[in-house]
């Protein structure tokens, strides 16, 4: 059993629970309630990439709130097992890859990119004396009521 999780190229992740049960989690077909691939991620003590690889998945399919969760349910699970690992240099199995927490920062740069994506759709002010960008220049065209 060299590798706990396998990533194959039918756009699906295998997640092995421990036992001879192997959970495959089709990428096209993904819930907008990410509870149960959190359950499945917990259980199943997977690699940081594959906490990433599905957080980013979710994103991809727009489900910002379920990458945010599975990203941030990610550092949590990682906080937790660093602290209460009693060997910090042979970490505890949940984040096999890493001897630290030096595999939180692709989950942090992940969180750092929903952070951008979500902004970009807040509304914007527009100040009346703008020194750059101003758009009180632009034409803003009003949306159409449904």
């Amino acid at each position: 059993m060299d590798e706990v999780d396998t990533f194959t190229s039918g756009r699906t992740v295998d997640i092995d629970l421990g036992t001879a049960e192997v959970i495959t989690i089709d990428l096209d077909n993904l819930d907008p309630n990410p509870d149960d691939v959190l359950d499945l991620l917990k259980d199943g003590q997977c690699k940081d990439w594959v906490w990433t690889k599905l957080a980013g998945e979710y994103w991809r399919k727009g489900y910002l709130e379920g990458a945010e969760r599975i990203a941030l349910t990610a550092v949590d699970c990682e906080r937790l097992c660093f602290v209460l690992c009693p060997k910090p240099l042979i970490h505890c199995a949940a984040f096999q890859s890493s001897g630290s927490m030096a595999s939180l920062p692709p989950i942090y740069y992940l969180l750092a990119n929903l952070t951008i994506a979500r902004s970009r759709l807040a509304p914007k002010h527009i100040l009346a004396d703008a020194r750059t960008c101003n758009l009180a220049e632009q034409i803003l065209q009003p949306t159409p009521l449904s």
